[in-house]
């Protein structure tokens, strides 16, 4: 857009975020997820995705709908700043928010395709995050599932030793009387 003045009036585009609630990708809303281990056992976990790491699985996770729109702005200040790597303008408008060139148009369509574009960056940065928290959710049930499955076995091997001892204690106590 070309060079704006104090009191003209131009586009920017933006997004908001409706939010709704979808069946948990992982577990599909069955607040469980099935752990198959190497030696072919299963092992039942509580689905840590949908609980986020510290609460109880819900079987729902929120997920959020870009709605691009356009809004108009007055230019309130120009700002102007030279270097070695060139001019810089950035527009500060009457609500205080502080634009870049770049970021203004003269058009609606022109701030609603700009929108658009903004909008589909975020969802590709909550993609991208939201595979690698699957990957390390994977990373998580399977560390839980061979720590549970440890503690277990010591239980076991503990339960049998005490089983025995107080075997052995009756039978000294038996002797004894």
């Amino acid at each position: 857009m070309g060079e704006l003045k104090v009191g003209d009036m131009a586009w920017i585009g933006t997004f908001e975020n409706r939010e709704s609630t979808i069946p948990c990708p992982i577990c599909a809303g069955k607040l469980n997820v099935t752990l198959i281990l190497g030696n072919g056992d299963s092992v039942i976990l509580p689905c840590d995705y949908c609980g986020k790491g510290y609460g109880e699985p819900r079987g729902v996770i929120r997920e959020y709908e870009r709605i691009p729109r356009a809004d108009v702005v007055v230019i309130d200040e120009v700002k102007v700043t030279k270097n070695s790597n060139g001019t810089k303008v950035e527009y500060a408008t009457t609500n205080h928010s502080v634009f870049a060139e770049e970021e203004l148009f003269a058009s609606r369509e022109k701030a609603i395709a700009y929108a658009h574009t903004l909008a589909d960056e975020q969802m590709r940065k909550e993609s991208t995050r939201a595979e690698y928290i699957k990957k390390d959710t994977n990373k998580t049930y399977s560390w839980n599932a061979g720590y549970h499955l440890c503690k277990a076995k010591q239980s076991h091997e503990q339960a049998e030793y005490h089983t025995r001892m107080a075997i052995l204690c009756k039978a000294k106590a038996k002797i004894d009387d």
